[in-house]
Formats: C-alpha cells, structure tokens, sequence
C-alpha cells in the first residue's frame, strides 16, 4: 500500500483476470491484414524494426488491458511457453512487415503487413483493430494505422512470399541480418569468422525450409538500395579498411530484441541485401528469412 499526500492509504490496482475465453480460444477467421500507415512525415525503411514492434506493443497494451496482464496468444506474439499442439512447424506465429507502396521512388514505410500461417481468432483480429496511433519519437508525429484490407489468406498479389509463389529469383527487401555473429571486436581486433559470413549462413535458413534446390548467392550494391532524395534510406558500416570485403555493402540495423525497450537503448547489428538465384523455380514458405524476420528483416520477394 502506498500512502498519499492527504495521508489516506491508498490499494495499488492489479489487473484483475478475465472471465472470457482465452483471445486464441476459437476458430481462426483470418490470416491476413494490410493496414494503411498516415503520418505527416515519411517513415524511412531503417525504422522498419522500431515501427513492427511498437505496433506489436501497442497490440500487448491492448489484449492486457482487455484481459489483464499473462493473458498468453501465440498467434500475436510467438511465445515458446504458449505454442498450441496444432502449430506444426517453425516461424507459425504472425510477422508484421512494414513496407513501400509498390512503385513509391522513395521507398517510405507506408503499407504494414500483418500475417499469421497459424491463423488469427475473431478476439484477436479485435485486439489488432484496437490499434489506432503509434507514437513516433516525441511523439509529435504519430503514425495512424488504418484498416485497408482483412482475409482468410493473403491476395495472390501480396508483395511478399506465402509459399504460394515461385520464382527462380529472390531478392532483399530489407537488410539479411545473419541469426548468429559472424564477427566479435575484442578491443581494438576484429574477428571474423569465416563458417558464419552471411552468405553461409542465408543458406542455412533456406535450408531450414527444406528447399534443396541448387543456386546462387550474390550480394546487392548498397547504392541500389538508397534514396537520390538526400536521405538515407539505411546506415552504412564504418569498418577498417582491411576488412572492407567483409562488410562490403553491409548495413547497420536496428534489429529485435526480446524484453527489450526505448529506455534501454536499441542493439543495432550488421545487415546485408541478397539476390538469390536458383537453377529452377522455388517459393519461400516464409515471408523472412534471419534475425528479426518478423519484424520486417530479411524480406524476400520475387524478382519481376
């Protein structure tokens, strides 16, 4: 109890537990949502982390509000601890991809995203609808999502894979960021590890697919992958000159880290556009391939 100024007790306030059905108790009505994202000014693609997860917060505060504080949802937040026996296989659990309208020259976040192989409830898609305003950065500028579509399965046009397109060429949307390091700076020295460069282990997700089918790996130029407006659109590596190869066309990112806030600061890790070009047609059964693929790194689309 805390004790207030009058000298009155005063209770703390818990959230009290829900008598409704759990929000991922029901039948899946939906696997699909495309939100249009207003905001007075452009949202650069280097936000695309920061911006996924304060949506996917915003939906947290939303389902702890209504249901109060544990209330667990696989669909929404992929929590190990709250995986259902239904969910077969790996990467079940909703990515939010924020993106470009097809065509935009600039490249600004405008379109997110939000896909779940596994399937959403109707509470759940309620949670997600309860989403109205992102506060950006101080604040002044909020970013306004608004509902512009809502499915049982993506479109056949969606911009991004499902399985259900095949293509001989894929190519980064947003940066690959390798799940493990593939360098470590002990002081001044840095190490690299040849077993763990980027390529390798991009390889290792698609193996992890399942897909077997023999190709190439190629590394885009970062010039292809920036705006001619004077912004940046990513953040270059600064490395030593003799390292160079390794970090060539790399990009700083600001990826996911779990449990994480604002207040605690933002861990940043090395980024690289691909082109991958297989011997015969395949479909990505996932949208991202790498660390913090759902939340927008490590997008794959097919080549026109």
């Amino acid at each position: 109890m805390n004790s207030n100024s009058q000298g009155k007790l005063q209770t703390q306030r818990t959230a009290r537990p829900s008598s409704k059905p759990a929000p991922s108790a029901g039948p899946k009505v939906a696997h699909y949502l495309c939100f249009s994202l207003q905001c007075r000014v452009p949202l650069l693609p280097k936000f695309i982390v920061p911006l996924s997860e304060r949506f996917r917060e915003a939906a947290n505060h939303h389902l702890c509000k209504v249901y109060g504080d544990g209330t667990p949802s696989f669909a929404l937040f992929g929590h190990a601890k709250d995986r259902p026996a239904d969910a077969v296989g790996e990467h079940q659990h909703a990515f939010y991809l924020p993106m470009a309208a097809c065509g935009d020259a600039l490249g600004a976040l405008t379109e997110l995203h939000v896909w779940c192989p596994y399937g959403f409830t109707k509470v759940e898609i309620e949670i997600l609808l309860r989403v109205n305003r992102l506060d950006w950065g101080s604040g002044k500028y909020p970013v306004r999502p608004v509902l512009t579509a809502l499915a049982k399965e993506p479109p056949s046009d969606a911009p991004f894979s499902t399985g259900k397109t095949a293509s001989r060429l894929w190519r980064s949307a947003s940066p690959f960021v390798p799940p493990r390091y593939f360098y470590r700076r002990d002081g001044s020295r840095l190490t690299l590890k040849a077993k763990d460069q980027p390529e390798l282990q991009l390889i290792e997700c698609l193996r992890a697919l399942g897909i077997q089918t023999q190709g190439e790996v190629r590394r885009i130029p970062l010039d292809r992958n920036q705006a001619v407006t004077g912004q940046t659109l990513w953040d270059i590596v600064r490395t030593p000159r003799e390292e160079k190869d390794h970090f060539r066309d790399a990009t700083s990112v600001s990826v996911h880290r779990p449990g994480s806030s604002s207040a605690r600061g933002r861990e940043r890790r090395v980024g690289v556009f691909f082109e991958v070009e297989f011997d015969e047609s395949v479909a990505l059964q996932v949208p991202a391939l790498g660390h913090s693929c759902h939340f927008g790194l490590g997008l794959f689309v097919p080549a026109s």
